[in-house]
């Protein structure tokens, strides 16, 4: 006889959890209420009806090298380093749905194996035997790339806020700042600290000062990034930094409200916030937020409760907007290799940006938002963060709004 443990342990919880605070511990919301909910679907057949139809990816990271999957609709594009060998990588996701194949076969999460030298189908099928495919688009890094791209650490598991070459990471109150070992997102091909090589999500490091990575691109180029980890108190409790990676929106944080605004069409239904907090940890409800893993519904504001170590509390609402059907601005304009800031003139439709002497203008990869529902450079739609240009002369950036109204904008690249 044939003993699957898994189902009995999912049993086990289950009915634990009904002698318990049912409607806490099976919120969907929370990633345990979420995990004893899908396989109640597939063994009792107990399965509420989001649950039967739900059939979502919610985030794509590859593992190794660590690259962040940017979704646009259901095309999800991943920026790996130059050197990467695209031929048997690992990808890290989550979804909701009943499970997720390739071609037929199943998928587990930082598990199975793909070649993404092409486009690959992933497959999220729902209960009802419905599918969704999302379109895993991979990309390589340019050979002067060099960028931190995101970081985190693995435990505790908090993620760190990059602005321009300065990464802040707040950790609770008690952490033990002396071993820490982090994930590191980036374009570049090696990272050291004090000539340290740096493995990834292996090498510890004392964060109780500041730390300063050298990030080396493949033709030898460097970039350093400086880290510096804040310890909150045990009454900390505020909302450092708010955005959505998969759509490269970033939230206005303003006392307790948080403002986000995204291109007309984005699934308000569905998303995925990525944030930074001194707190102990972020509740919506009941649930307990994991940053970058949580989704949640924006269709109206979603209030986020940080919670300190003493226990007290603050609120936080989230609101996303969409843009309205003319809208077509590039709002943010910058490039991480090497560091700079695009200063925009809206009036004129004019980006300027200025980085250092000797820098290639001829392959630079830009990170830009938009209101716009896409953007692109003579006909070719332009990924913020993958798609680099030749910027030796002004570019015109064109962004196209959802009624089709097209709005050019003029950057022009000048060396210090």
């Amino acid at each position: 006889m044939n003993i699957d443990f898994k189902k009995i342990l999912v049993l086990i919880l289950f009915f634990s959890c009904a002698k318990l605070d049912t409607k806490k511990s099976l919120d969907p919301a929370s990633p345990l209420g979420f995990l004893i909910q899908r396989d109640l679907c597939g063994i009792v057949n107990i399965c509420p009806p989001e649950f039967f139809r739900s059939r979502e990816l919610n985030s794509f990271v590859i593992t190794n090298p660590p690259s962040i999957g940017i979704f646009k609709n259901d095309i999800v594009n991943f920026l790996s380093p130059f050197r990467t060998d695209f031929k048997k990588l690992k990808s890290r996701f989550s979804y909701r749905g009943n499970f997720v194949q390739i071609n037929g076969n199943r998928q587990e999460s930082g598990i199975t194996e793909n070649n993404f030298t092409e486009i690959v189908n992933y497959s999220v099928v729902s209960f009802d035997k419905k599918e969704s495919i999302y379109k895993i688009r991979s990309n390589r890094a340019p050979i002067n790339a060099k960028s931190i791209e995101a970081y985190r650490f693995i435990e505790p598991n908090v993620s760190g806020f990059v602005l321009g070459s300065q990464i802040s990471v707040y950790v609770p109150f008690g952490t033990n700042l002396s071993a820490l070992v982090a994930e590191i997102f980036t374009t570049g091909d090696s990272l050291n600290i004090n000539s340290i090589v740096q493995e990834n999500g292996v090498t510890p490091n004392n964060f109780s000062t500041p730390k300063t990575y050298t990030v080396v691109a493949f033709d030898g180029s460097t970039q350093d990034y400086t880290t510096t980890v804040f310890t909150s108190s045990t009454t900390s409790k505020e909302l450092k930094a708010f955005r959505i990676d998969s759509i490269n929106a970033i939230g206005t944080i303003t006392d307790s409200e948080v403002n986000i605004t995204v291109p007309v069409g984005t699934n308000l239904n569905n998303l995925t916030p990525s944030f930074s907090h001194d707190g102990n940890r972020v509740l919506v409800g009941s649930a307990e937020q994991t940053t970058g893993i949580s989704s949640q519904n924006f269709s109206n504001p979603v209030l986020y409760s940080i919670i300190a170590q003493n226990g007290s509390a603050r609120n936080y609402t989230v609101r996303v907007n969409i843009a309205n059907s003319s809208a077509n601005e590039i709002t943010s304009f910058v490039f991480l290799t090497p560091t700079a800031n695009g200063v925009i003139n809206q009036t004129n439709s004019t980006v300027i940006i200025t980085v250092p002497a000797n820098t290639n203008r001829r392959n630079l990869v830009a990170s830009f938002t938009t209101t716009g529902i896409n953007v692109n450079v003579n006909g070719t739609e332009q990924t913020t963060g993958v798609t680099s240009v030749n910027f030796l002369a002004p570019v015109i950036y064109s962004v196209v709004a959802s009624d089709g109204k097209i709005r050019n904008y003029t950057v022009t690249v000048n060396s210090l």
